[in-house]
């Protein structure tokens, strides 16, 4: 992992190009390792994978800047294919999707991520999954008030523990499916059971009853992304972001579509499927929808989420061999 944050005792890199040697004094003042271990109780050992994160930081609102370094260190530990990498971008320094793609396409990245505002599971949570506290450090948690400790990692020794690393690179394997998968349950319960199914759709009438569910309508907005019919506003943008804040939990689909363009070539079933939602809720142009019954289309809508969805997976499981 690769994560580019606002790290308290890391050197932020300067905004002018370096020479990238390959000499580890040279290298240190501006990114560090943290290796993956477990405890035993012989003593600390190496996991059974190679596994590390790689700490670099940029100045605030700095994002472009950052660009060469991280396109650097992605080449690096990437090793021609040989290993995974994933790469985080905190977005209040400045980074936004089109970054999300520059790297994707510029660098042997395989997935690449947008996190912030202690929303994402990159920050720790009660469930053992995230590595990051929300104060440029990594999650540390003193034993207190019937509390066990939480440490994440040693910072003298270099060391990330290898449970919580596991937990975090697992989750983000699969963060994508799990969100279209949860935005698919949460849209068809809000419908299946208030309508009779053998109604015939009625876009205005199912819009309004989609407004009453704001977060729902925002995430949809979201996922489709269309520039006539269905994009977030920034005042939706803000909106959805302090509903992440309040909830502790990241439903933007900002970073999803090019992510699964490059490492599992399935754009055309997101695509499919954005188009469909678009049409049945946005789009008052398309009347087709309003030909055929509720049932119909939900069976259709369903149907489409699952494809996007054993695509995604199946994308997953070519990357574990």
């Amino acid at each position: 992992m690769i994560i580019v944050w606002k790290w308290h005792d890391l050197q932020s890199v300067s905004a002018d190009p370096r020479d990238y040697s390959s000499d580890d004094q040279n290298d240190s003042k501006w990114y560090d390792e943290f290796r993956a271990v477990e405890e035993t109780t012989q003593g600390i050992k190496q996991g059974p994978a190679p596994a590390l994160i790689c700490r670099l930081k940029v100045r605030t609102g700095e994002g472009n800047e950052a660009m060469p370094y991280i396109h650097y260190l992605t080449n690096k530990y990437a090793d021609n294919g040989k290993a995974a990498v994933f790469v985080f971008l905190h977005r209040r320094d400045g980074f936004t999707p089109e970054h999300v793609r520059r790297v994707l396409e510029g660098s042997g990245a395989n997935k690449c991520f947008l996190f912030g505002e202690g929303r994402d599971r990159l920050y720790y949570q009660r469930n053992g999954i995230g590595l990051l506290g929300d104060n440029g450090k990594f999650m540390y948690q003193p034993p207190e008030r019937g509390q066990p400790e939480v440490k994440v990692a040693d910072k003298e020794a270099r060391y990330i523990f290898q449970p919580f690393f596991d937990k975090t690179w697992d989750y983000y394997a699969h963060e994508f499916g799990v969100k279209i998968f949860e935005l698919k349950e949460d849209l068809l319960s809000h419908f299946c059971n208030i309508f009779p199914i053998e109604q015939t759709w009625n876009q205005s009438l199912f819009f309004n009853y989609l407004e009453q569910n704001r977060l729902l309508l925002l995430r949809l907005k979201s996922f489709i992304n269309d520039e006539c019919y269905a994009k977030l506003s920034i005042p939706e943008e803000e909106e959805l972001a302090q509903l992440e804040v309040k909830l502790k939990k990241s439903y933007i689909f900002d970073d999803c579509k090019k992510n699964l363009e490059k490492v599992h070539r399935i754009d055309e079933d997101y695509d499919k499927l954005a188009e469909m939602l678009c049409k049945l809720f946005f789009n008052k142009e398309a009347k087709l929808a309003e030909s055929a019954p509720i049932h119909t289309h939900l069976t259709a809508l369903q149907s489409s989420f699952q494809d996007l969805i054993d695509a995604i997976n199946n994308g997953v499981e070519k990357e574990r061999t």
